[in-house]
């Protein structure tokens, strides 16, 4: 699989991480094992890394049923780093098709950047 996760309770932060060729199949599988993990909790934050080398398959044509399942919730916070021009452009349409239903998403191209939205106010870092 070429996504990963952590959950660290104390910052009560998801960090997942996706490296190589992303299939839709695989987005799905991590949002089935994040629903069935104990320790998540839909309100908790997300850091995405897609740092490394990602390639993502038809991601625009399915990204309605991927937001409709998504497992957040409404106060979660999710922040998406995607330095990639392709990848970055994908992940803001993401962004855009998520509802408030399924937290705040917010895409960036750097860590530094991501980790200060996400933890902003919360007392976290």
């Amino acid at each position: 699989m070429t996504i990963s996760y952590t959950i660290d309770l104390g910052q009560q932060t998801v960090f997942s991480t996706f490296t190589g060729h992303v299939t839709n199949a695989e987005i799905i599988a991590h949002q089935n094992e994040l629903r069935s993990d104990p320790k998540f909790n839909p309100d908790m934050f997300e850091l995405m890394d897609c740092i490394g080398e990602v390639s993502v398959d038809h991601i625009v044509a399915n990204v309605i049923g991927l937001v409709d399942r998504s497992p957040w919730g409404r106060v979660s916070r999710r922040a998406i780093i995607a330095p990639d021009p392709l990848i970055f452009g994908r992940s803001k349409i993401f962004q855009a098709y998520i509802s408030h239903e399924h937290g705040n998403v917010s895409v960036f191209r750097g860590m530094n950047a991501a980790r200060k939205w996400l933890y902003e106010g919360e007392g976290k870092s």
